[in-house]
């Protein structure tokens, strides 16, 4: 091959020497063989340099990758370094300045889903958040369906007495953002959605308005089938279900007012709710959450709206009142005592009717509220990520509220707000995360959890796929007692981690953190050396994304506490939830919502920076482990003939699968191949979604999480598991169908035996 080689270049020399000038036979013969000894030799000397310098480049490239791979375990190095230089700026860089203004501003005057305040608020944060800096913010709008009382006609309760009026309750009163404010606001109190009509009748009392009240009732031979029902929740779904004609709601100061309900005890002077506070809110519980005209739809443009009359609306008038009015009311009725455990804190003995003392007096209610299609809108801001652009880490809360809504959910905007401002801070110092964060602003929450849930109907596909993590902060801050967490499994690890890093706001015990703080007031129930997580239900706008979608979530709020023990605030949802409130006798110095901005953004911050997702999927697989065993314990599977051993062996299949994936994770992640942390951290978040049930769970068909719920009848946080099942139990109690039981199990074996095959992916 060198010497045919030689002699091609020969020839080729040759023709260029004759193209130079003439030359005779035996010239030319001479000189062929002197170039054909020439091509041979640089034949040689080629081959032999191609050879030296495959050797040497080989070597050299093999050096280089060493190099290569140093280098790349050197940046990611100085990546973790770099990043966690900038969360540490985020902790130190908080004000409580700047989240005082944000509550003092945006609390100044109510701001009710669908009002033009509520447009000024939305284009204010829309405003803000592109001044700090994020890639993009958009405003989503929806025309949905909302309830409104109507100012030129109050609705209006009035007791009745031979004809004429005794004592009457209008709904309309003048409220304040505090004592040093001299500006009012005509408020009309309400419930939204209570259905327009004017109803006479007796009335009877229902405690809190539960299944177990009514079923009361009925043991004492109480009927409310066309009574009007006074009650202290909002169960007003219950009342029309057992045939009432009307409900009365009130909240009974055995909760909002434990001290005494005297003037010096209550608002302004106390953090008690007053004798004139209404606790308002919405009674539309129906099959779907969001806009009840487009159910499975988003309420956007051209969709397709169904009629009023087919949206599961309620079906009976019914309003909202103080527990001052319901005193006058409930110390008339007349009827048997009232059990022991249905007494309140009202200085009365209560008794339940039907009826008054006086046999000719009776209750008149009138409820005039409208049905109005209103826009509302979302704030929607993102930060695109460096290396996962398409992976998102959602943070948000809702801004509506009842009246000035300080707490619920103002405490929240504040500090999303305040996160929103740091995490700009830190894109204008070139940080940039590794994934996607948006920051979202809801619209329409109090109604029917209307915003999130319309924006989460539209966006489904994409957040099905991209959407790692949701975090809530609806009431941020109210209280200074305790943190209170409401969580999917996998956020164990992560929330126990920031709860142990940030500073414990009230440290008058002595409790150095949160977490310290945490362990102490709320140990949890199953294992006392660790704080009390609880279960996510649907109160919130993480719902959908829990719920319907199967996002990990996680739900955060500083909570109130009184007696040992903590609850939600005496002035829930009403006009007495203030600036002034919360400044007075909550948070002072705001040094609680910079907690909370410390706490939540630590942990947003590292869901997307972390090239591994803080989850522990033993963790899942333990509270699996204990739902089955609550589960279990009860006696009417094996009297009814059901079997639950299939379920128990998948559930130990998935806790076995479980130790063997945290043990391959910890041992693949060491290389930190980025195809490799991809593969990890997608089978995570996929354990989730395999518990999502396409068809729904029995009459709540956008409640698909087949693991993790409060069952819809069975409100204890601690017994919450497999809602689908035990759902179906209480079905089964009445209408003997063990078959709906029986189908019930067998989606919970199959959603448990898909999430382990979701862990048992090939990983290499």
């Amino acid at each position: 091959m060198a010497e045919k080689n030689a002699d091609k270049y020969a020839t080729k020399l040759e023709e260029y020497a004759d193209s130079l000038g003439g030359i005779t036979p035996i010239q030319r013969k001479n000189r062929k063989s002197l170039w054909i000894a020439l091509g041979c030799i640089i034949g040689v000397v080629a081959l032999f340099s191609i050879g030296f310098l495959v050797g040497y480049f080989g070597r050299t490239s093999k050096d280089h990758n060493k190099t290569c791979n140093s280098d790349q375990e050197s940046k990611e190095a100085d990546d973790k370094i770099h990043f966690e230089d900038f969360h540490h700026i985020f902790q130190q860089s908080v004000s409580v300045e700047n989240l005082e203004a944000v509550m003092r501003e945006f609390s100044s005057k109510p701001h009710i889903a669908g009002s033009l305040r509520q447009l000024d608020l939305a284009n204010k944060l829309v405003e803000r958040w592109t001044e700090f800096g994020f890639d993009k913010v958009e405003k989503p709008e929806y025309r949905v369906l909302l309830s409104y009382p109507q100012p030129s006609q109050p609705n209006r309760v009035t007791l009745i007495e031979d004809g004429r009026a005794i004592y009457n309750i209008t709904g309309k009163i003048k409220i304040s953002p505090g004592p040093d404010r001299t500006q009012t606001f005509d408020h009309y109190p309400y419930l939204a959605y209570a259905h327009n009509g004017t109803v006479e009748a007796d009335l009877v009392y229902a405690n809190y308005g539960g299944e177990k009240d009514f079923q009361k009732l009925s043991e004492m031979n109480v009927t409310v089938r066309g009574k009007i029902v006074i009650m202290r929740s909002r169960r007003v779904w219950n009342a029309e279900k057992h045939g009432a004609a009307g409900a009365l709601v009130y909240t009974d100061p055995s909760f909002s007012a434990q001290q005494g309900y005297g003037s010096n005890q209550v608002y302004p002077n106390s953090w008690w709710l007053s004798s004139d506070g209404v606790q308002e809110g919405t009674i539309l519980y129906g099959s779907y959450n969001g806009d009840p005209l487009t159910p499975v739809l988003p309420a956007s443009k051209g969709m397709y709206r169904r009629p009023v009359n087919e949206s599961e609306l309620p079906k009976i008038p019914a309003q909202a009142i103080s527990y001052g009015d319901a005193m006058e009311l409930l110390r008339r009725l007349g009827g048997a005592e009232a059990p022991e455990n249905w007494q309140g804190g009202l200085n009365i003995t209560y008794h339940i009717g039907p009826g008054f003392k006086s046999s000719s007096a009776k209750i008149k209610l009138e409820v005039n509220n409208r049905l109005q299609e209103k826009t509302i809108y979302n704030v929607v801001g993102s930060i695109v990520g460096r290396e996962e652009p398409h992976r998102y880490i959602l943070v948000g809360n809702h801004r509506d509220s009842w009246a000035f809504g300080a707490v619920d959910a103002l405490s929240g905007t504040t500090v999303t707000n305040e996160i929103a401002r740091l995490l700009g801070t830190l894109v204008k110092k070139g940080w940039r995360p590794r994934r996607t964060i948006k920051i979202c602003s809801w619209g329409g929450e109090e109604f029917n959890l209307i915003g999130s849930h319309e924006w989460v109907e539209e966006n489904a596909h994409i957040l099905a796929e991209r959407a790692i993590a949701y975090v809530n902060l609806d009431v941020a801050v109210c209280g200074d007692y305790v943190l209170r967490a409401r969580a999917s499994p996998l956020f164990k690890q992560v929330t126990y981690k920031w709860a142990r890093e940030v500073k414990n706001p009230d440290n008058s015990e002595g409790s150095d953190t949160i977490y310290d703080n945490w362990l102490k007031r709320s140990p949890s129930d199953i294992n006392s050396s660790e704080p009390m997580i609880y279960n996510l239900f649907i109160a919130s706008d993480y719902a959908s994304f829990y719920q319907y979608l199967g996002v990990p979530c996680a739900d955060f709020g500083y909570w109130f506490g009184y007696g040992s023990k903590s609850s939600l605030y005496p002035v829930y949802h009403s006009q007495q939830d203030t600036f002034y409130w919360i400044k007075k006798f909550v948070d002072q110095n705001f040094e609680v919502h910079k907690a909370m901005t410390q706490f939540a953004g630590g942990l947003v911050l590292d869901l997307a920076d972390q090239p591994l997702l803080p989850y522990d999927i033993m963790n899942y697989a333990q509270a699996l482990n204990h739902s089955f065993h609550v589960l279990n314990s009860s006696p009417k599977f094996l009297a009814n003939g059901i079997s639950l051993s299939v379920l128990q062996d998948a559930v130990t299949g998935f806790l076995y699968a479980s130790k063997q994936f945290e043990s391959r994770k910890s041992k693949l992640a060491i290389h930190k191949s980025p195809l490799w942390l991809r593969n990890l951290n997608d089978q995570m978040v996929s354990v989730e979604k395999a518990f999502i049930y396409p068809y729904g769970l029995p009459g709540k068909i956008q409640s698909r999480h087949v693991a993790f719920n409060f069952g819809f009848h069975n409100l204890d946080p601690i017994k919450a598991t497999f809602p689908g099942v035990t759902e179906a139990l209480y079905l089964a109690e009445t209408s003997n169908d063990w078959n709906l039981v029986r189908k019930q199990v067998s989606i919970a074996v199959y959603s448990v035996q898909s999430a382990t095959r979701v862990l048992q992916l090939p990983m290499k």
